[in-house]
Order: C-alpha cells, then sequence, then structure tokens
C-alpha cells in the first residue's frame, strides 16, 4: 500500500452517489451543433456515462495540443510536396513514408534510449488493424493463439471474429507464467514442431501485452523477457507484442521492450521471433490511425513487402504517415508526450493514494503501475464486482470495465484463480484531465463504500 499523501479533494460531502456533478471536461460541453459533432467509438459503442473512467484514450487536451501539431505539420509537408511531385498522395510504399521512417528511427532512439534499426521498421494505421493483418497474412490456415489469462479484451475478440483457437495461460504479478506455458507448449506444440520441419515458419502465436500490461499495469520482468524468447525460439511459436505502451513510463528510462531481447546475434536466433506492434493512439491521437511495427527481417520480406493488400493499396495511412515526419522533424511533440506522462503519474498516484487509504483493506491494487493507462482494483469476494459495477454505471453515473471482459479463462470457469482475477474493476486514466479526475476519484471511493454498506449481495 502506498503512504502518499492524498491530493487535497472536495469536501465528502458535496461526493455523494446522487451527485450530479459532471467531470466532463468543459470543452466537450460547448455550443457547437450536434449535427457539426464527430461521433466517437464511445458514442457508437454507448460506453459514455457522467464520469468515464473505461474509455482507454487521450483527454481533450491531449487532442488540442495534438491538433496544433497535426495543423503545423500538415501545411508544412504539404508545402513541400507542392514544391515537388506531390507524390506523398500517391500509391505508397509497403513500409510507409521514407521520410517518416527517418524520423520515426531517431524519435524511437532517443525514447527507448536502446538501439532501433530503421530496416526493422514499418508504418502501420494502428496498433488493432496491424494485429489483424499480421494473422491473416502469416496464419491464414489458422492456429491456436495463446493468450495471457487477463488480456486486452478487443484482441480476444478479435480472435474469436477472426475463428482463431485461444488458450489461456496463467498470470502473475510479473507477468505470464513462463513455467506454465512451458508445460503447455510441451503438451500442444512438441509433436507440431517435429513434424513441421521447415515447411512452416511458426506453429503457434502469443499474443501478450508485456509492459504496462492492459488490464493490470504490471510489467513483465527481465527474467521472464529472457525465458519467453527461448521457448519461443524452442517451439517455434511467433510472440506478437502489443507494445502500445511502453512510452508512458512516469519516471525514468521506459522498460526494454521484448523485441530487443530477441537479438540478432544468438545463435539460436534462427528467423526471429518477435513482433513489436505500437500506436501514436495513446501518445498523439488515435483519430490519425497511425503506429509502427519492428519485425524481423524474414517476415518483412516475406508477409508485409510481399503482401498482396499492401501490393494494391500501398503503405497503411501513407499521407498521416508523411504528416507524422513533420511532427517529429519540427518539434514540440517532445513536450506534449512528457507532459502526458506526466499527467498520467500524478493521475496514476493520486488514484492509488486515495483508494489505498479510503477503501477498506480488503480492497487491493493488483499493481501499483509506474507507467501505462490503467490499474487494476481487485475486489473482495465477498463483493460480486459485476454488481458493484452495475450500480456505479445506473447509480453513480461511473463507467468502468470489470474483469471478466478481460478474462481469456471464458465465463464459465471453476479455477479459483480464474474467478479471483475476474472480480476486479479496471480504472482507466487517460481520459479525463487532472481536476477533473482527481475529483472522479474521491466521487469512485465514495460510491463503493456505499455499496459495500448497503449492498444486498453478502
Amino acid at each position: 500500500m502506498m503512504s502518499n499523501e492524498i491530493d487535497a479533494g472536495p469536501s465528502e460531502t458535496s461526493l455523494t452517489p446522487q451527485s450530479t456533478r459532471s467531470t466532463t471536461p468543459e470543452s466537450v460541453r460547448s455550443i457547437t451543433p450536434e449535427y457539426k459533432r464527430s461521433i466517437t467509438l464511445f458514442d457508437n459503442n454507448d460506453t459514455t456515462g457522467r464520469v468515464m473512467l473505461n474509455v482507454g484514450a487521450p483527454s481533450v487536451g491531449v487532442l488540442r495540443r495534438a491538433a496544433v501539431l497535426i495543423n503545423e505539420a500538415s501545411q508544412a509537408r504539404l508545402t513541400s510536396e507542392l514544391d515537388s511531385d506531390c507524390l506523398l498522395l500517391q500509391y505508397g510504399s509497403p513500409l510507409g513514408d521514407e521520410r517518416c521512417l527517418e524520423a520515426l528511427t531517431l524519435f524511437l532512439n532517443k525514447e527507448y534510449q536502446q538501439p532501433v534499426n530503421k530496416n526493422d521498421l514499418a508504418i502501420t494505421a494502428g496498433a488493432s488493424t496491424t494485429l489483424a493483418l499480421l494473422l491473416i497474412s502469416i496464419f491464414p490456415n489458422k492456429c491456436r493463439i495463446y493468450t495471457e489469462e487477463l488480456t486486452y479484451f478487443v484482441a480476444l475478440k478479435s480472435f474469436s471474429f477472426l475463428s482463431y483457437d485461444t488458450c489461456p495461460v496463467g498470470y502473475k504479478d510479473d507477468g505470464i507464467d513462463v513455467d506454465e506455458l512451458e508445460q503447455i507448449w510441451t503438451r500442444d506444440l512438441t509433436d507440431e514442431v517435429h513434424k513441421s520441419d521447415n515447411k512452416v515458419n511458426y506453429v503457434a502465436c502469443l499474443y501478450l501485452v508485456p509492459h504496462f500490461h492492459n488490464p493490470t499495469g504490471s510489467c513483465l520482468s527481465d527474467e521472464k523477457c529472457h525465458k519467453l524468447i527461448k521457448l519461443a525460439r524452442r517451439f517455434k511459436v511467433l510472440i506478437i507484442s502489443d507494445d502500445v505502451y511502453n512510452l508512458l513510463s512516469y519516471e525514468g528510462k521506459p522498460p526494454k521492450r521484448l523485441f530487443a531481447y530477441d537479438s540478432i546475434a544468438d545463435k539460436d536466433y534462427g528467423i526471429g521471433c518477435v513482433v513489436s506492434n505500437n500506436s501514436f493512439s495513446k501518445i498523439l491521437s488515435p483519430g490519425i490511425r497511425l503506429g509502427w511495427l519492428e519485425m524481423p527481417a524474414m517476415i518483412k520480406e516475406r508477409y508485409w513487402l510481399r503482401s498482396p493488400i499492401l501490393n494494391s493499396g500501398g503503405g497503411l495511412n501513407y499521407y498521416m504517415g508523411g504528416v507524422l515526419a513533420c511532427i517529429l522533424e519540427l518539434g514540440g511533440y517532445d513536450h506534449l508526450l512528457q507532459s502526458i506522462r506526466t499527467d498520467n503519474g500524478i493521475k496514476m498516484r493520486h488514484l492509488i493514494s486515495v483508494c489505498n487509504q479510503k477503501l477498506p483493506k480488503d480492497f487491493k491494487f493488483y499493481s501499483e503501475p509506474k507507467g501505462g493507462y490503467f490499474a487494476m482494483i481487485m475486489v473482495p469476494l465477498r463483493i460480486n464486482a459485476q454488481g458493484l459495477l452495475n450500480f456505479l454505471r445506473y447509480v453513480c453515473g461511473i463507467r468502468l470495465h470489470s474483469g471478466d471482459i478481460f478474462s481469456a479463462a471464458g465465463q464459465n470457469t471453476k479455477n479459483e484463480r480464474s474467478i479471483y482475477l475476474k472480480n476486479s474493476l479496471r480504472v482507466s486514466i487517460g481520459y479525463l484531465e487532472v481536476p477533473e479526475f482527481k475529483a472522479a476519484i474521491y466521487d469512485l471511493v465514495d460510491c463503493i463504500n456505499t455499496y459495500d454498506s448497503t449492498r444486498k449481495d453478502a
């Protein structure tokens, strides 16, 4: 438990569950006519509410600063194109705009504080699109996808939508249970690896969020990263590493990405076993639909450069990649990224401090994240988390996600560990501005305490 002093907040008497105080940023409650407003994914999916602690997206303040950078960069890049042949508006290279790749390489070397090779990179249209494209390209005849027991719920939906079988693997404080994973792969894949010879590159896939995990905020330990690479090479498994939170470490150097552990200098490197799937959605804007991929040479040559999809339509979101090049070149983005980290750190520390001091002692955090967007509150089994979630939504107007939607174990599992993990609430810190977020957390704990004192599911 943290002992940080709680930031001064509104009085408890003003934060009752029936409060009608809105935590929506003032800029959202504008006088813009409805027909001129953009309809967001949250509107479309009915995930809005008075207090939105469910949404893994940047705040309005971040988007406004991003809009300034995008506006300046768009003008600069279009001016440059008009002075030449406007080739940025043509079908583009599958790898993306060359100028963007150069700028991105410099940016990543500085931010990761680790070597990044431009030849490993491709510009993408974001992590979700890239995940689907990788799967249908590398595993067109399907394969089993192994996942952490708790993982990103939309990834689970994507695997089901694309008709891929999934297998959950236990999850511990420092990430996926690699000992259990080794046992499962020994059982499932030993014969398949022996039969495959060199006819297939990979016999299965592992999807995971190694750092600042969604939903728990945990990080995969260094020891586990090393062991995971050895296992993947041994069993011919491709690891798709969801790295969208890696650059959101609140303090100090970001964690070493899993891709960097798969060193080409290793004697048993083979063809490479990790792709690093990244996005600018959390660190600039989700609406621009931009990301990047780091991948082994074999995957780049066979599945990216030769992709009929990319050889028909060209590079993904090619124009916005060109704009991104200017964003990175002109400066100003570094300040935005650092402010996102700073604000997220303030919000996360406030969340943990307030909850640890004001909630009953049997409410605990799965981990106390040092980066990323999410934290997971473990609800004691004496309380039904789904009942609490419904109370928070329908009585208090507070939106969160419960742990069950992140569970790869299924709804009918009898496993005690899975039941414990599912009885939880995920809090997202990104969407609200700092003042609104601080008020929302006081509101949240008051509502949880009210439910706990009056509940009928005891």
